[in-house]
């Protein structure tokens, strides 16, 4: 019986490597095209993808990223054949998306940045090239090295007008998470981005890696201020 990899690595979203990067360069097969299916199958020598770390991102047919809590996939470790399961049936499109070939040490790697509405991170990663981010980082409290990488924004939009103080993001293994005051509200969209109201936003989640801050009075937007330790 082969030995299969299950997982829900999704690109765009922060993938958790347990190990070293694979020795190819970031592959993509797709889009496909998908009407109603609650299962697909994709065969090693069609996508391409010499690795058992293989994510997927789905498309719904709005246009929307499908929740990666709504499919499950699993690679074969020998053939690399992609199975992958929904939950529900789905109509839209999808993609393979391969490892990525290296780290990288980009001064905007998980960078926090002011955008029009609001916070944004890795709001550059995707522009240069190689199109991402991609680092091993230490967890705080585990001490656990982790691999991280990102290649599409988070981005957190303030909808509160009256809302002020400050703005915590950080980078962990379930997405970025952006902690704000309880006196705002927000919302994240992009990078496996959630929002945490709490009264004390420094307070980082566990083994959260600290990224940034940003102050904002009456709904508006002050400063950034870069946090990141590496």
């Amino acid at each position: 019986m082969h030995k299969t990899f299950i997982g829900r690595l999704a690109a765009g979203l922060i993938l958790l490597l347990t190990a070293t990067f694979a020795s190819h360069a970031r592959t993509v097969y797709g889009p496909v095209s998908a009407s109603g299916a609650t299962s697909v199958f994709v065969a090693g020598g069609t996508h391409g993808i010499a690795s058992r770390y293989i994510g997927l991102v789905a498309t719904t047919s709005s246009g929307t990223r499908a929740n990666v809590s709504g499919y499950s996939i699993t690679v074969n470790v020998s053939t690399y054949d992609v199975s992958v399961t929904f939950n529900a049936a789905f109509t839209g499109s999808y993609r393979l998306v391969g490892a990525y070939s290296s780290y990288t040490t980009s001064s905007h790697d998980f960078q926090l940045t002011g955008a029009v509405d609001g916070l944004q991170v890795c709001g550059t990663c995707t522009s240069g090239s190689p199109a991402y981010a991609a680092r091993s980082l230490t967890q705080p409290d585990s001490g656990v090295a982790h691999n991280f990488a990102m290649d599409e924004q988070a981005a957190l939009t303030v909808l509160s007008q009256m809302g002020s103080g400050d703005v915590y993001a950080y980078l962990t293994q379930r997405g970025i998470v952006f902690q704000i005051p309880t006196n705002m509200s927000a919302a994240a969209s992009g990078g496996n981005a959630s929002v945490v109201q709490t009264a004390s936003p420094s307070t980082r989640p566990y083994d959260g890696v600290v990224l940034g801050r940003g102050s904002y009075f009456w709904g508006k937007l002050q400063s950034v201020t870069d946090l990141r330790g590496f």
